[in-house]
């Protein structure tokens, strides 16, 4: 490598460790931000530019980005020309960084406190839990994702600095950057139906994924546990594919759109409460595998836990399925939905929660 490239080389890998500490708070009061109406609808135009245009554009830069530095042959045979493609990326994606920075800063000059408005069903774009999702999902998830990223492209060209016979395949995935990009466009763009849908979906993924592993404890010719755990794992299958039944419902409903509909009528309260009571289910319900799977003999305190967990799950469980008949089933193409959420509402699982679930609740996930 010329001595010429190793200078380009540090320059680059100096840029990413000041993109991993970038500052997204210039600008920014300590007081809590003035979110009233008027201000937003005032600054509509920043958002809609915010999501249309420079959050895509992050996107693809990140993207750009990480094929150059996964590109295996180039690495090792063409390091001089993975580096000129860094450094023409680099001030372009900083550019874009930038500029979102100083977008959300200035519609939103500070912290934003938690949604709790039980009046503001009629806000649309503008409720607060909109406004607090869009700040948290850019000042950070997406700047934590965003770190993390330019952690692992630093290292990727630190390992050019290597011999050949040292140097190992690079680990710059941008899936979980790219998905808080993502996750903020949604935020940005306003309507609320893509951000519940959102919720529903990544939570089943959750779900489906602790069911996976609660299948495995549970299987008869498991060597690593004892057969009463065994069999406690056993009689838990009914409730998370409940649980997965549930979500699948929600996350395949659709929704009306050509009566012009992208918002419900829940307050801020409401969307609040229906994403912290999703995520509580899924919380417990993948604490309560992990209980079983670091547990090969469950014993009484382990057995107290476990119940702890099923009964922790019904308030929030009964809290979405009360938001979903009352804001989600009206505006839904399926018109079979509300019929379906009756079979949930009257599932025993959910009605009386016991020290372990009833295995005959097995027939209301067979029904679908």
């Amino acid at each position: 490598m010329s001595f010429g490239i190793k200078q380009s080389l540090e320059f680059a890998i100096n840029v990413f460790e000041r993109l991993t500490d970038y500052d997204y708070s210039r600008g920014l009061v300590d007081t809590p931000a003035n979110i009233s109406v008027e201000r937003l609808r005032s600054k509509n135009y920043l958002l809609a530019h915010l999501h249309s245009t420079l959050l895509p554009l992050l996107r693809q830069q990140i993207g750009d980005l990480s094929d150059v530095l996964r590109a295996r042959g180039s690495l090792r045979e063409k390091p001089d020309l993975v580096v000129t493609l860094v450094l023409e990326i680099q001030p372009k994606l900083e550019l874009t960084l930038d500029r979102i920075i100083r977008v959300i800063n200035d519609v939103i000059p500070g912290p934003v406190l938690e949604p709790k408005q039980k009046e503001d069903q009629h806000l649309k774009q503008f409720k607060c839990y909109r406004i607090f999702g869009l700040v948290n999902s850019i000042r950070k998830e997406m700047q934590s994702e965003l770190a993390s990223f330019f952690v692992d492209s630093r290292r990727v060209l630190e390992r050019l600095t290597l011999p050949v016979e040292r140097q190992v395949a690079p680990q710059n995935h941008p899936h979980v950057a790219l998905q808080s990009i993502d996750a903020a466009i949604r935020w940005a763009e306003g309507s609320e139906l893509p951000i519940i849908h959102n919720l529903w979906q990544s939570n089943l993924e959750e779900v489906d994924g602790a069911l996976e592993d609660l299948l495995v404890v549970a299987h008869p010719a498991n060597k690593g546990h004892t057969q009463p755990t065994i069999q406690l794992a056993q009689s838990f299958i009914p409730l998370l594919r409940l649980s997965k039944l549930f979500f699948k419902k929600m996350a395949a409903e659709r929704i009306d759109r050509q009566k012009g509909t992208s918002f419900t009528e829940m307050s801020s309260h409401q969307l609040t409460l229906l994403d912290k009571s999703v995520d509580k289910i899924t919380q417990h319900l993948y604490n309560l595998v992990c209980e079983l799977e670091d547990n090969a003999d469950i014993g009484p305190p382990h057995a107290a836990s476990l119940s702890g967990h099923v009964k922790s799950i019904i308030y929030p469980f009964h809290s979405c399925l009360f938001l979903a008949d009352l804001y989600v089933v009206p505006i839904s193409t399926d018109t079979k939905l509300g019929l379906s959420l009756i079979h949930f509402k009257t599932c025993d699982i959910l009605l009386r929660p016991k020290k372990t679930p009833d295995l005959n609740q097995s027939k209301i996930a067979d029904r679908y």
